[in-house]
């Protein structure tokens, strides 16, 4: 009896909000933006791993690895100031 009570004292049945459209839009929004940040990251993965690989470093220069890099960083903290 007292283990049903310590299950239910942790459980909540109030109802939940509905989630709104503009929640929904928020959130779609949001995950298109990671979406692209994503695919640029994993584009300059690709060509890091290819200059690596090949050992061919003049395919990608540093300056443009790191350029790519703090673009897709720069997404990422537009996408977190936005609350």
């Amino acid at each position: 009896m007292d283990r049903i009570k310590d299950i239910l004292a942790g459980m909540q049945f109030e109802r939940r909000r509905p989630v709104t459209q503009h929640c929904r839009t928020v959130y779609a929004a949001m995950q298109k933006e990671v979406g692209a940040a994503l695919k640029t990251l994993n584009r300059l993965h690709l060509r890091l791993w290819h200059a690596q690989q090949r050992r061919d470093y003049h395919v990608l220069s540093l300056k443009e690895a790191r350029d790519t890099l703090k673009e897709v960083c720069s997404r990422l903290d537009m996408l977190c100031a936005d609350e």
